[in-house]
């Protein structure tokens, strides 16, 4: 049995950004809960969790962290740990994952330290020389392979080779293991550890991805995306092998919360949740016999194709109320180019679909893609239009970012638009909701119109939804005082009046 330590890291904003999601880190509790099963000894040092509502001055700026400060989450670290594992998922979160893994190593010279997540999975080799410290990197879904890879140190085997999907140097050479298949049998994975984290902060300010419906739980239903966007990372990750849930696990786990927790919402931290038409209905049926009185909602963007009008109903009396979409353009040259293999049209009747039976919806856009042109934007720009009018009540209109491990990021190195991996690049992936640090990567336009193509889309759909709708301005108002969110607006301005409010008093 071994003593094994997780770390996440402290969370990096924007001081003025305009979407701040404090969430509990899934990824992570599957991992502990994985380690948890094959009888180790697990901690967890939640860096952000620890103290969600405490903010510190980031590596510039405008920036800032919430959290506690990588040598407070060090100086928790159990003396008697023999391995280390750090969570990487975003890219923008190197930085300060780089100084976890200084401290870490300076007060534990000889222990073994494995990194794991989205960004380490793509650029493993960087992550492994950039900076003095991490022994290992776990590629992928990593519950299976970190069980064999802990083994392997604490037997002190010298068959690295047989461990399939890490990476590591020997000596100067770099290692990279052949790749684990995916876990096919997804309903054996155990269950989130919570019990590991400080999951009381998050609850007790009713903190999550999606909108503020009161005390939320993050669950997934699926792992993988069957769809090939080049703009994603996703299959770098998880490849293209979708797999779901079986919907009475699904709901099993959702009334564990709400009996251990008091949760009254759920969010769906799924990547792709909905797929199949068949699984949503049963889903949504058996949830509805499970009388659990309960909202949920799909926070992160889902596929619209098993999103009818005969499933919306279903939907609503489950308790669905927050659907986010992923249109992405309203250019079918730059759908096409970005391999996003949607119909406008079918996208946008079912989100108006939604709309009719009473579920708030979101669409998420993005310009800048390297091959847009104004004319793009200007086609996006109708769309965004179309979307207000017919009723659609919230969205999000970001730069585009090139996250390693994307088919993108590969073409802007290449091309040597990405010219170097160093924290300036990292932390501008944060621009992501901050339109004051847009960075194009558009042939055809600069970043300074850019950023006035997203203001420009944004007073255009919220003036036209709210001009068409003017009790919605009310309710907005409304949300925002008693903070009990209905849509992502609510929750963007609700969250950023706080945050101003906390820095004057500073």
């Amino acid at each position: 049995m071994a003593t094994i330590t997780l770390l996440s890291p402290p969370l990096l904003i924007n001081k003025w950004s305009y979407n701040t999601s404090l969430c509990p880190p899934l990824g992570l509790a599957y991992i502990a809960s994985s380690l948890q099963h094959n009888n180790h000894k697990v901690q967890v040092i939640d860096g952000m969790g620890e103290a969600p509502l405490n903010t510190f001055p980031g590596p510039i700026n405008t920036l800032q962290f919430h959290g506690i400060t990588p040598s407070d989450i060090v100086s928790r670290i159990d003396p008697e740990t023999n391995i280390i594992g750090i969570s990487c998922l975003f890219s923008f979160e190197w930085p300060v994952v780089k100084d976890l893994i200084k401290l870490a190593r300076n007060r534990f010279p000889h222990v073994k330290i494995i990194l794991g997540g989205e960004h380490c999975t793509a650029i493993p080799e960087f992550c492994l020389r950039e900076t003095w410290g991490p022994d290992y990197v776990v590629l992928g879904e990593g519950e299976d392979t970190i069980r064999e890879l802990v083994i392997a140190i604490v037997e002190e085997r010298n068959q690295l080779s047989n461990v399939a999907g890490i990476a590591y140097l020997d000596g100067k050479n770099f290692i990279k293991n052949i790749r684990r298949a995916r876990i096919n049998d997804i309903n054996s994975i155990p269950e989130p550890a919570w019990d590991l984290f400080p999951l009381e902060n998050y609850l007790n300010n009713s903190l999550g991805v999606g909108v503020n419906r009161g005390k939320s739980m993050p669950i997934i239903a699926s792992r993988g995306c069957p769809y090939k966007c080049t703009f994603c990372s996703n299959a770098s990750m998880w490849t293209s092998h979708y797999l779901a849930r079986a919907p009475e696990k699904v709901i099993k786990e959702i009334n564990k919360y709400v009996e251990k927790y008091g949760v009254s919402n759920i969010d769906f931290y799924d990547q792709t949740a909905i797929v199949k038409k068949s699984w949503i209905v049963n889903f949504c049926r058996l949830l509805i016999e499970s009388n659990l009185d309960i909202t949920w909602q799909l926070p992160s963007g889902t596929r619209h194709e098993a999103l009818d009008a005969d499933v919306m109903p279903l939907l609503y009396k489950s308790g669905c109320r927050n659907l986010a979409y992923a249109p992405e353009s309203g250019s079918v040259k730059i759908l096409k180019n970005v391999k996003k293999n949607i119909k406008l049209k079918n996208i946008t009747k079912s989100m108006k679909s939604s709309v009719k039976h009473g579920i708030k919806s979101k669409a998420n856009i993005i310009f800048g893609f390297p091959f847009e042109t104004k004319y793009d934007v200007l086609k996006s720009m109708v769309f965004i239009m179309r979307l207000a009018y017919s009723g659609v009540n919230d969205i999000t209109i970001s730069p585009f970012a090139p996250y390693p491990g994307s088919e993108l990021f590969t073409l802007l190195r290449a091309k040597n638009k990405i010219p170097q991996l160093n924290d300036d690049y990292f932390l501008s992936l944060l621009s992501i909701s901050d339109l004051k640090n847009d960075t194009s990567y558009s042939n055809s336009y600069s970043k300074h119109f850019l950023t006035a193509a997203q203001l420009i889309g944004y007073l255009l759909f919220y003036g036209i939804s709210f001009l068409a709708r003017p009790f919605r301005f009310y309710r907005l108002s409304r949300n925002i005082i008693t903070e009990k969110h209905e849509t992502r607006l609510d929750k963007a301005l609700s969250s950023l009046v706080f945050r101003i409010l906390r820095w004057k008093t500073k």
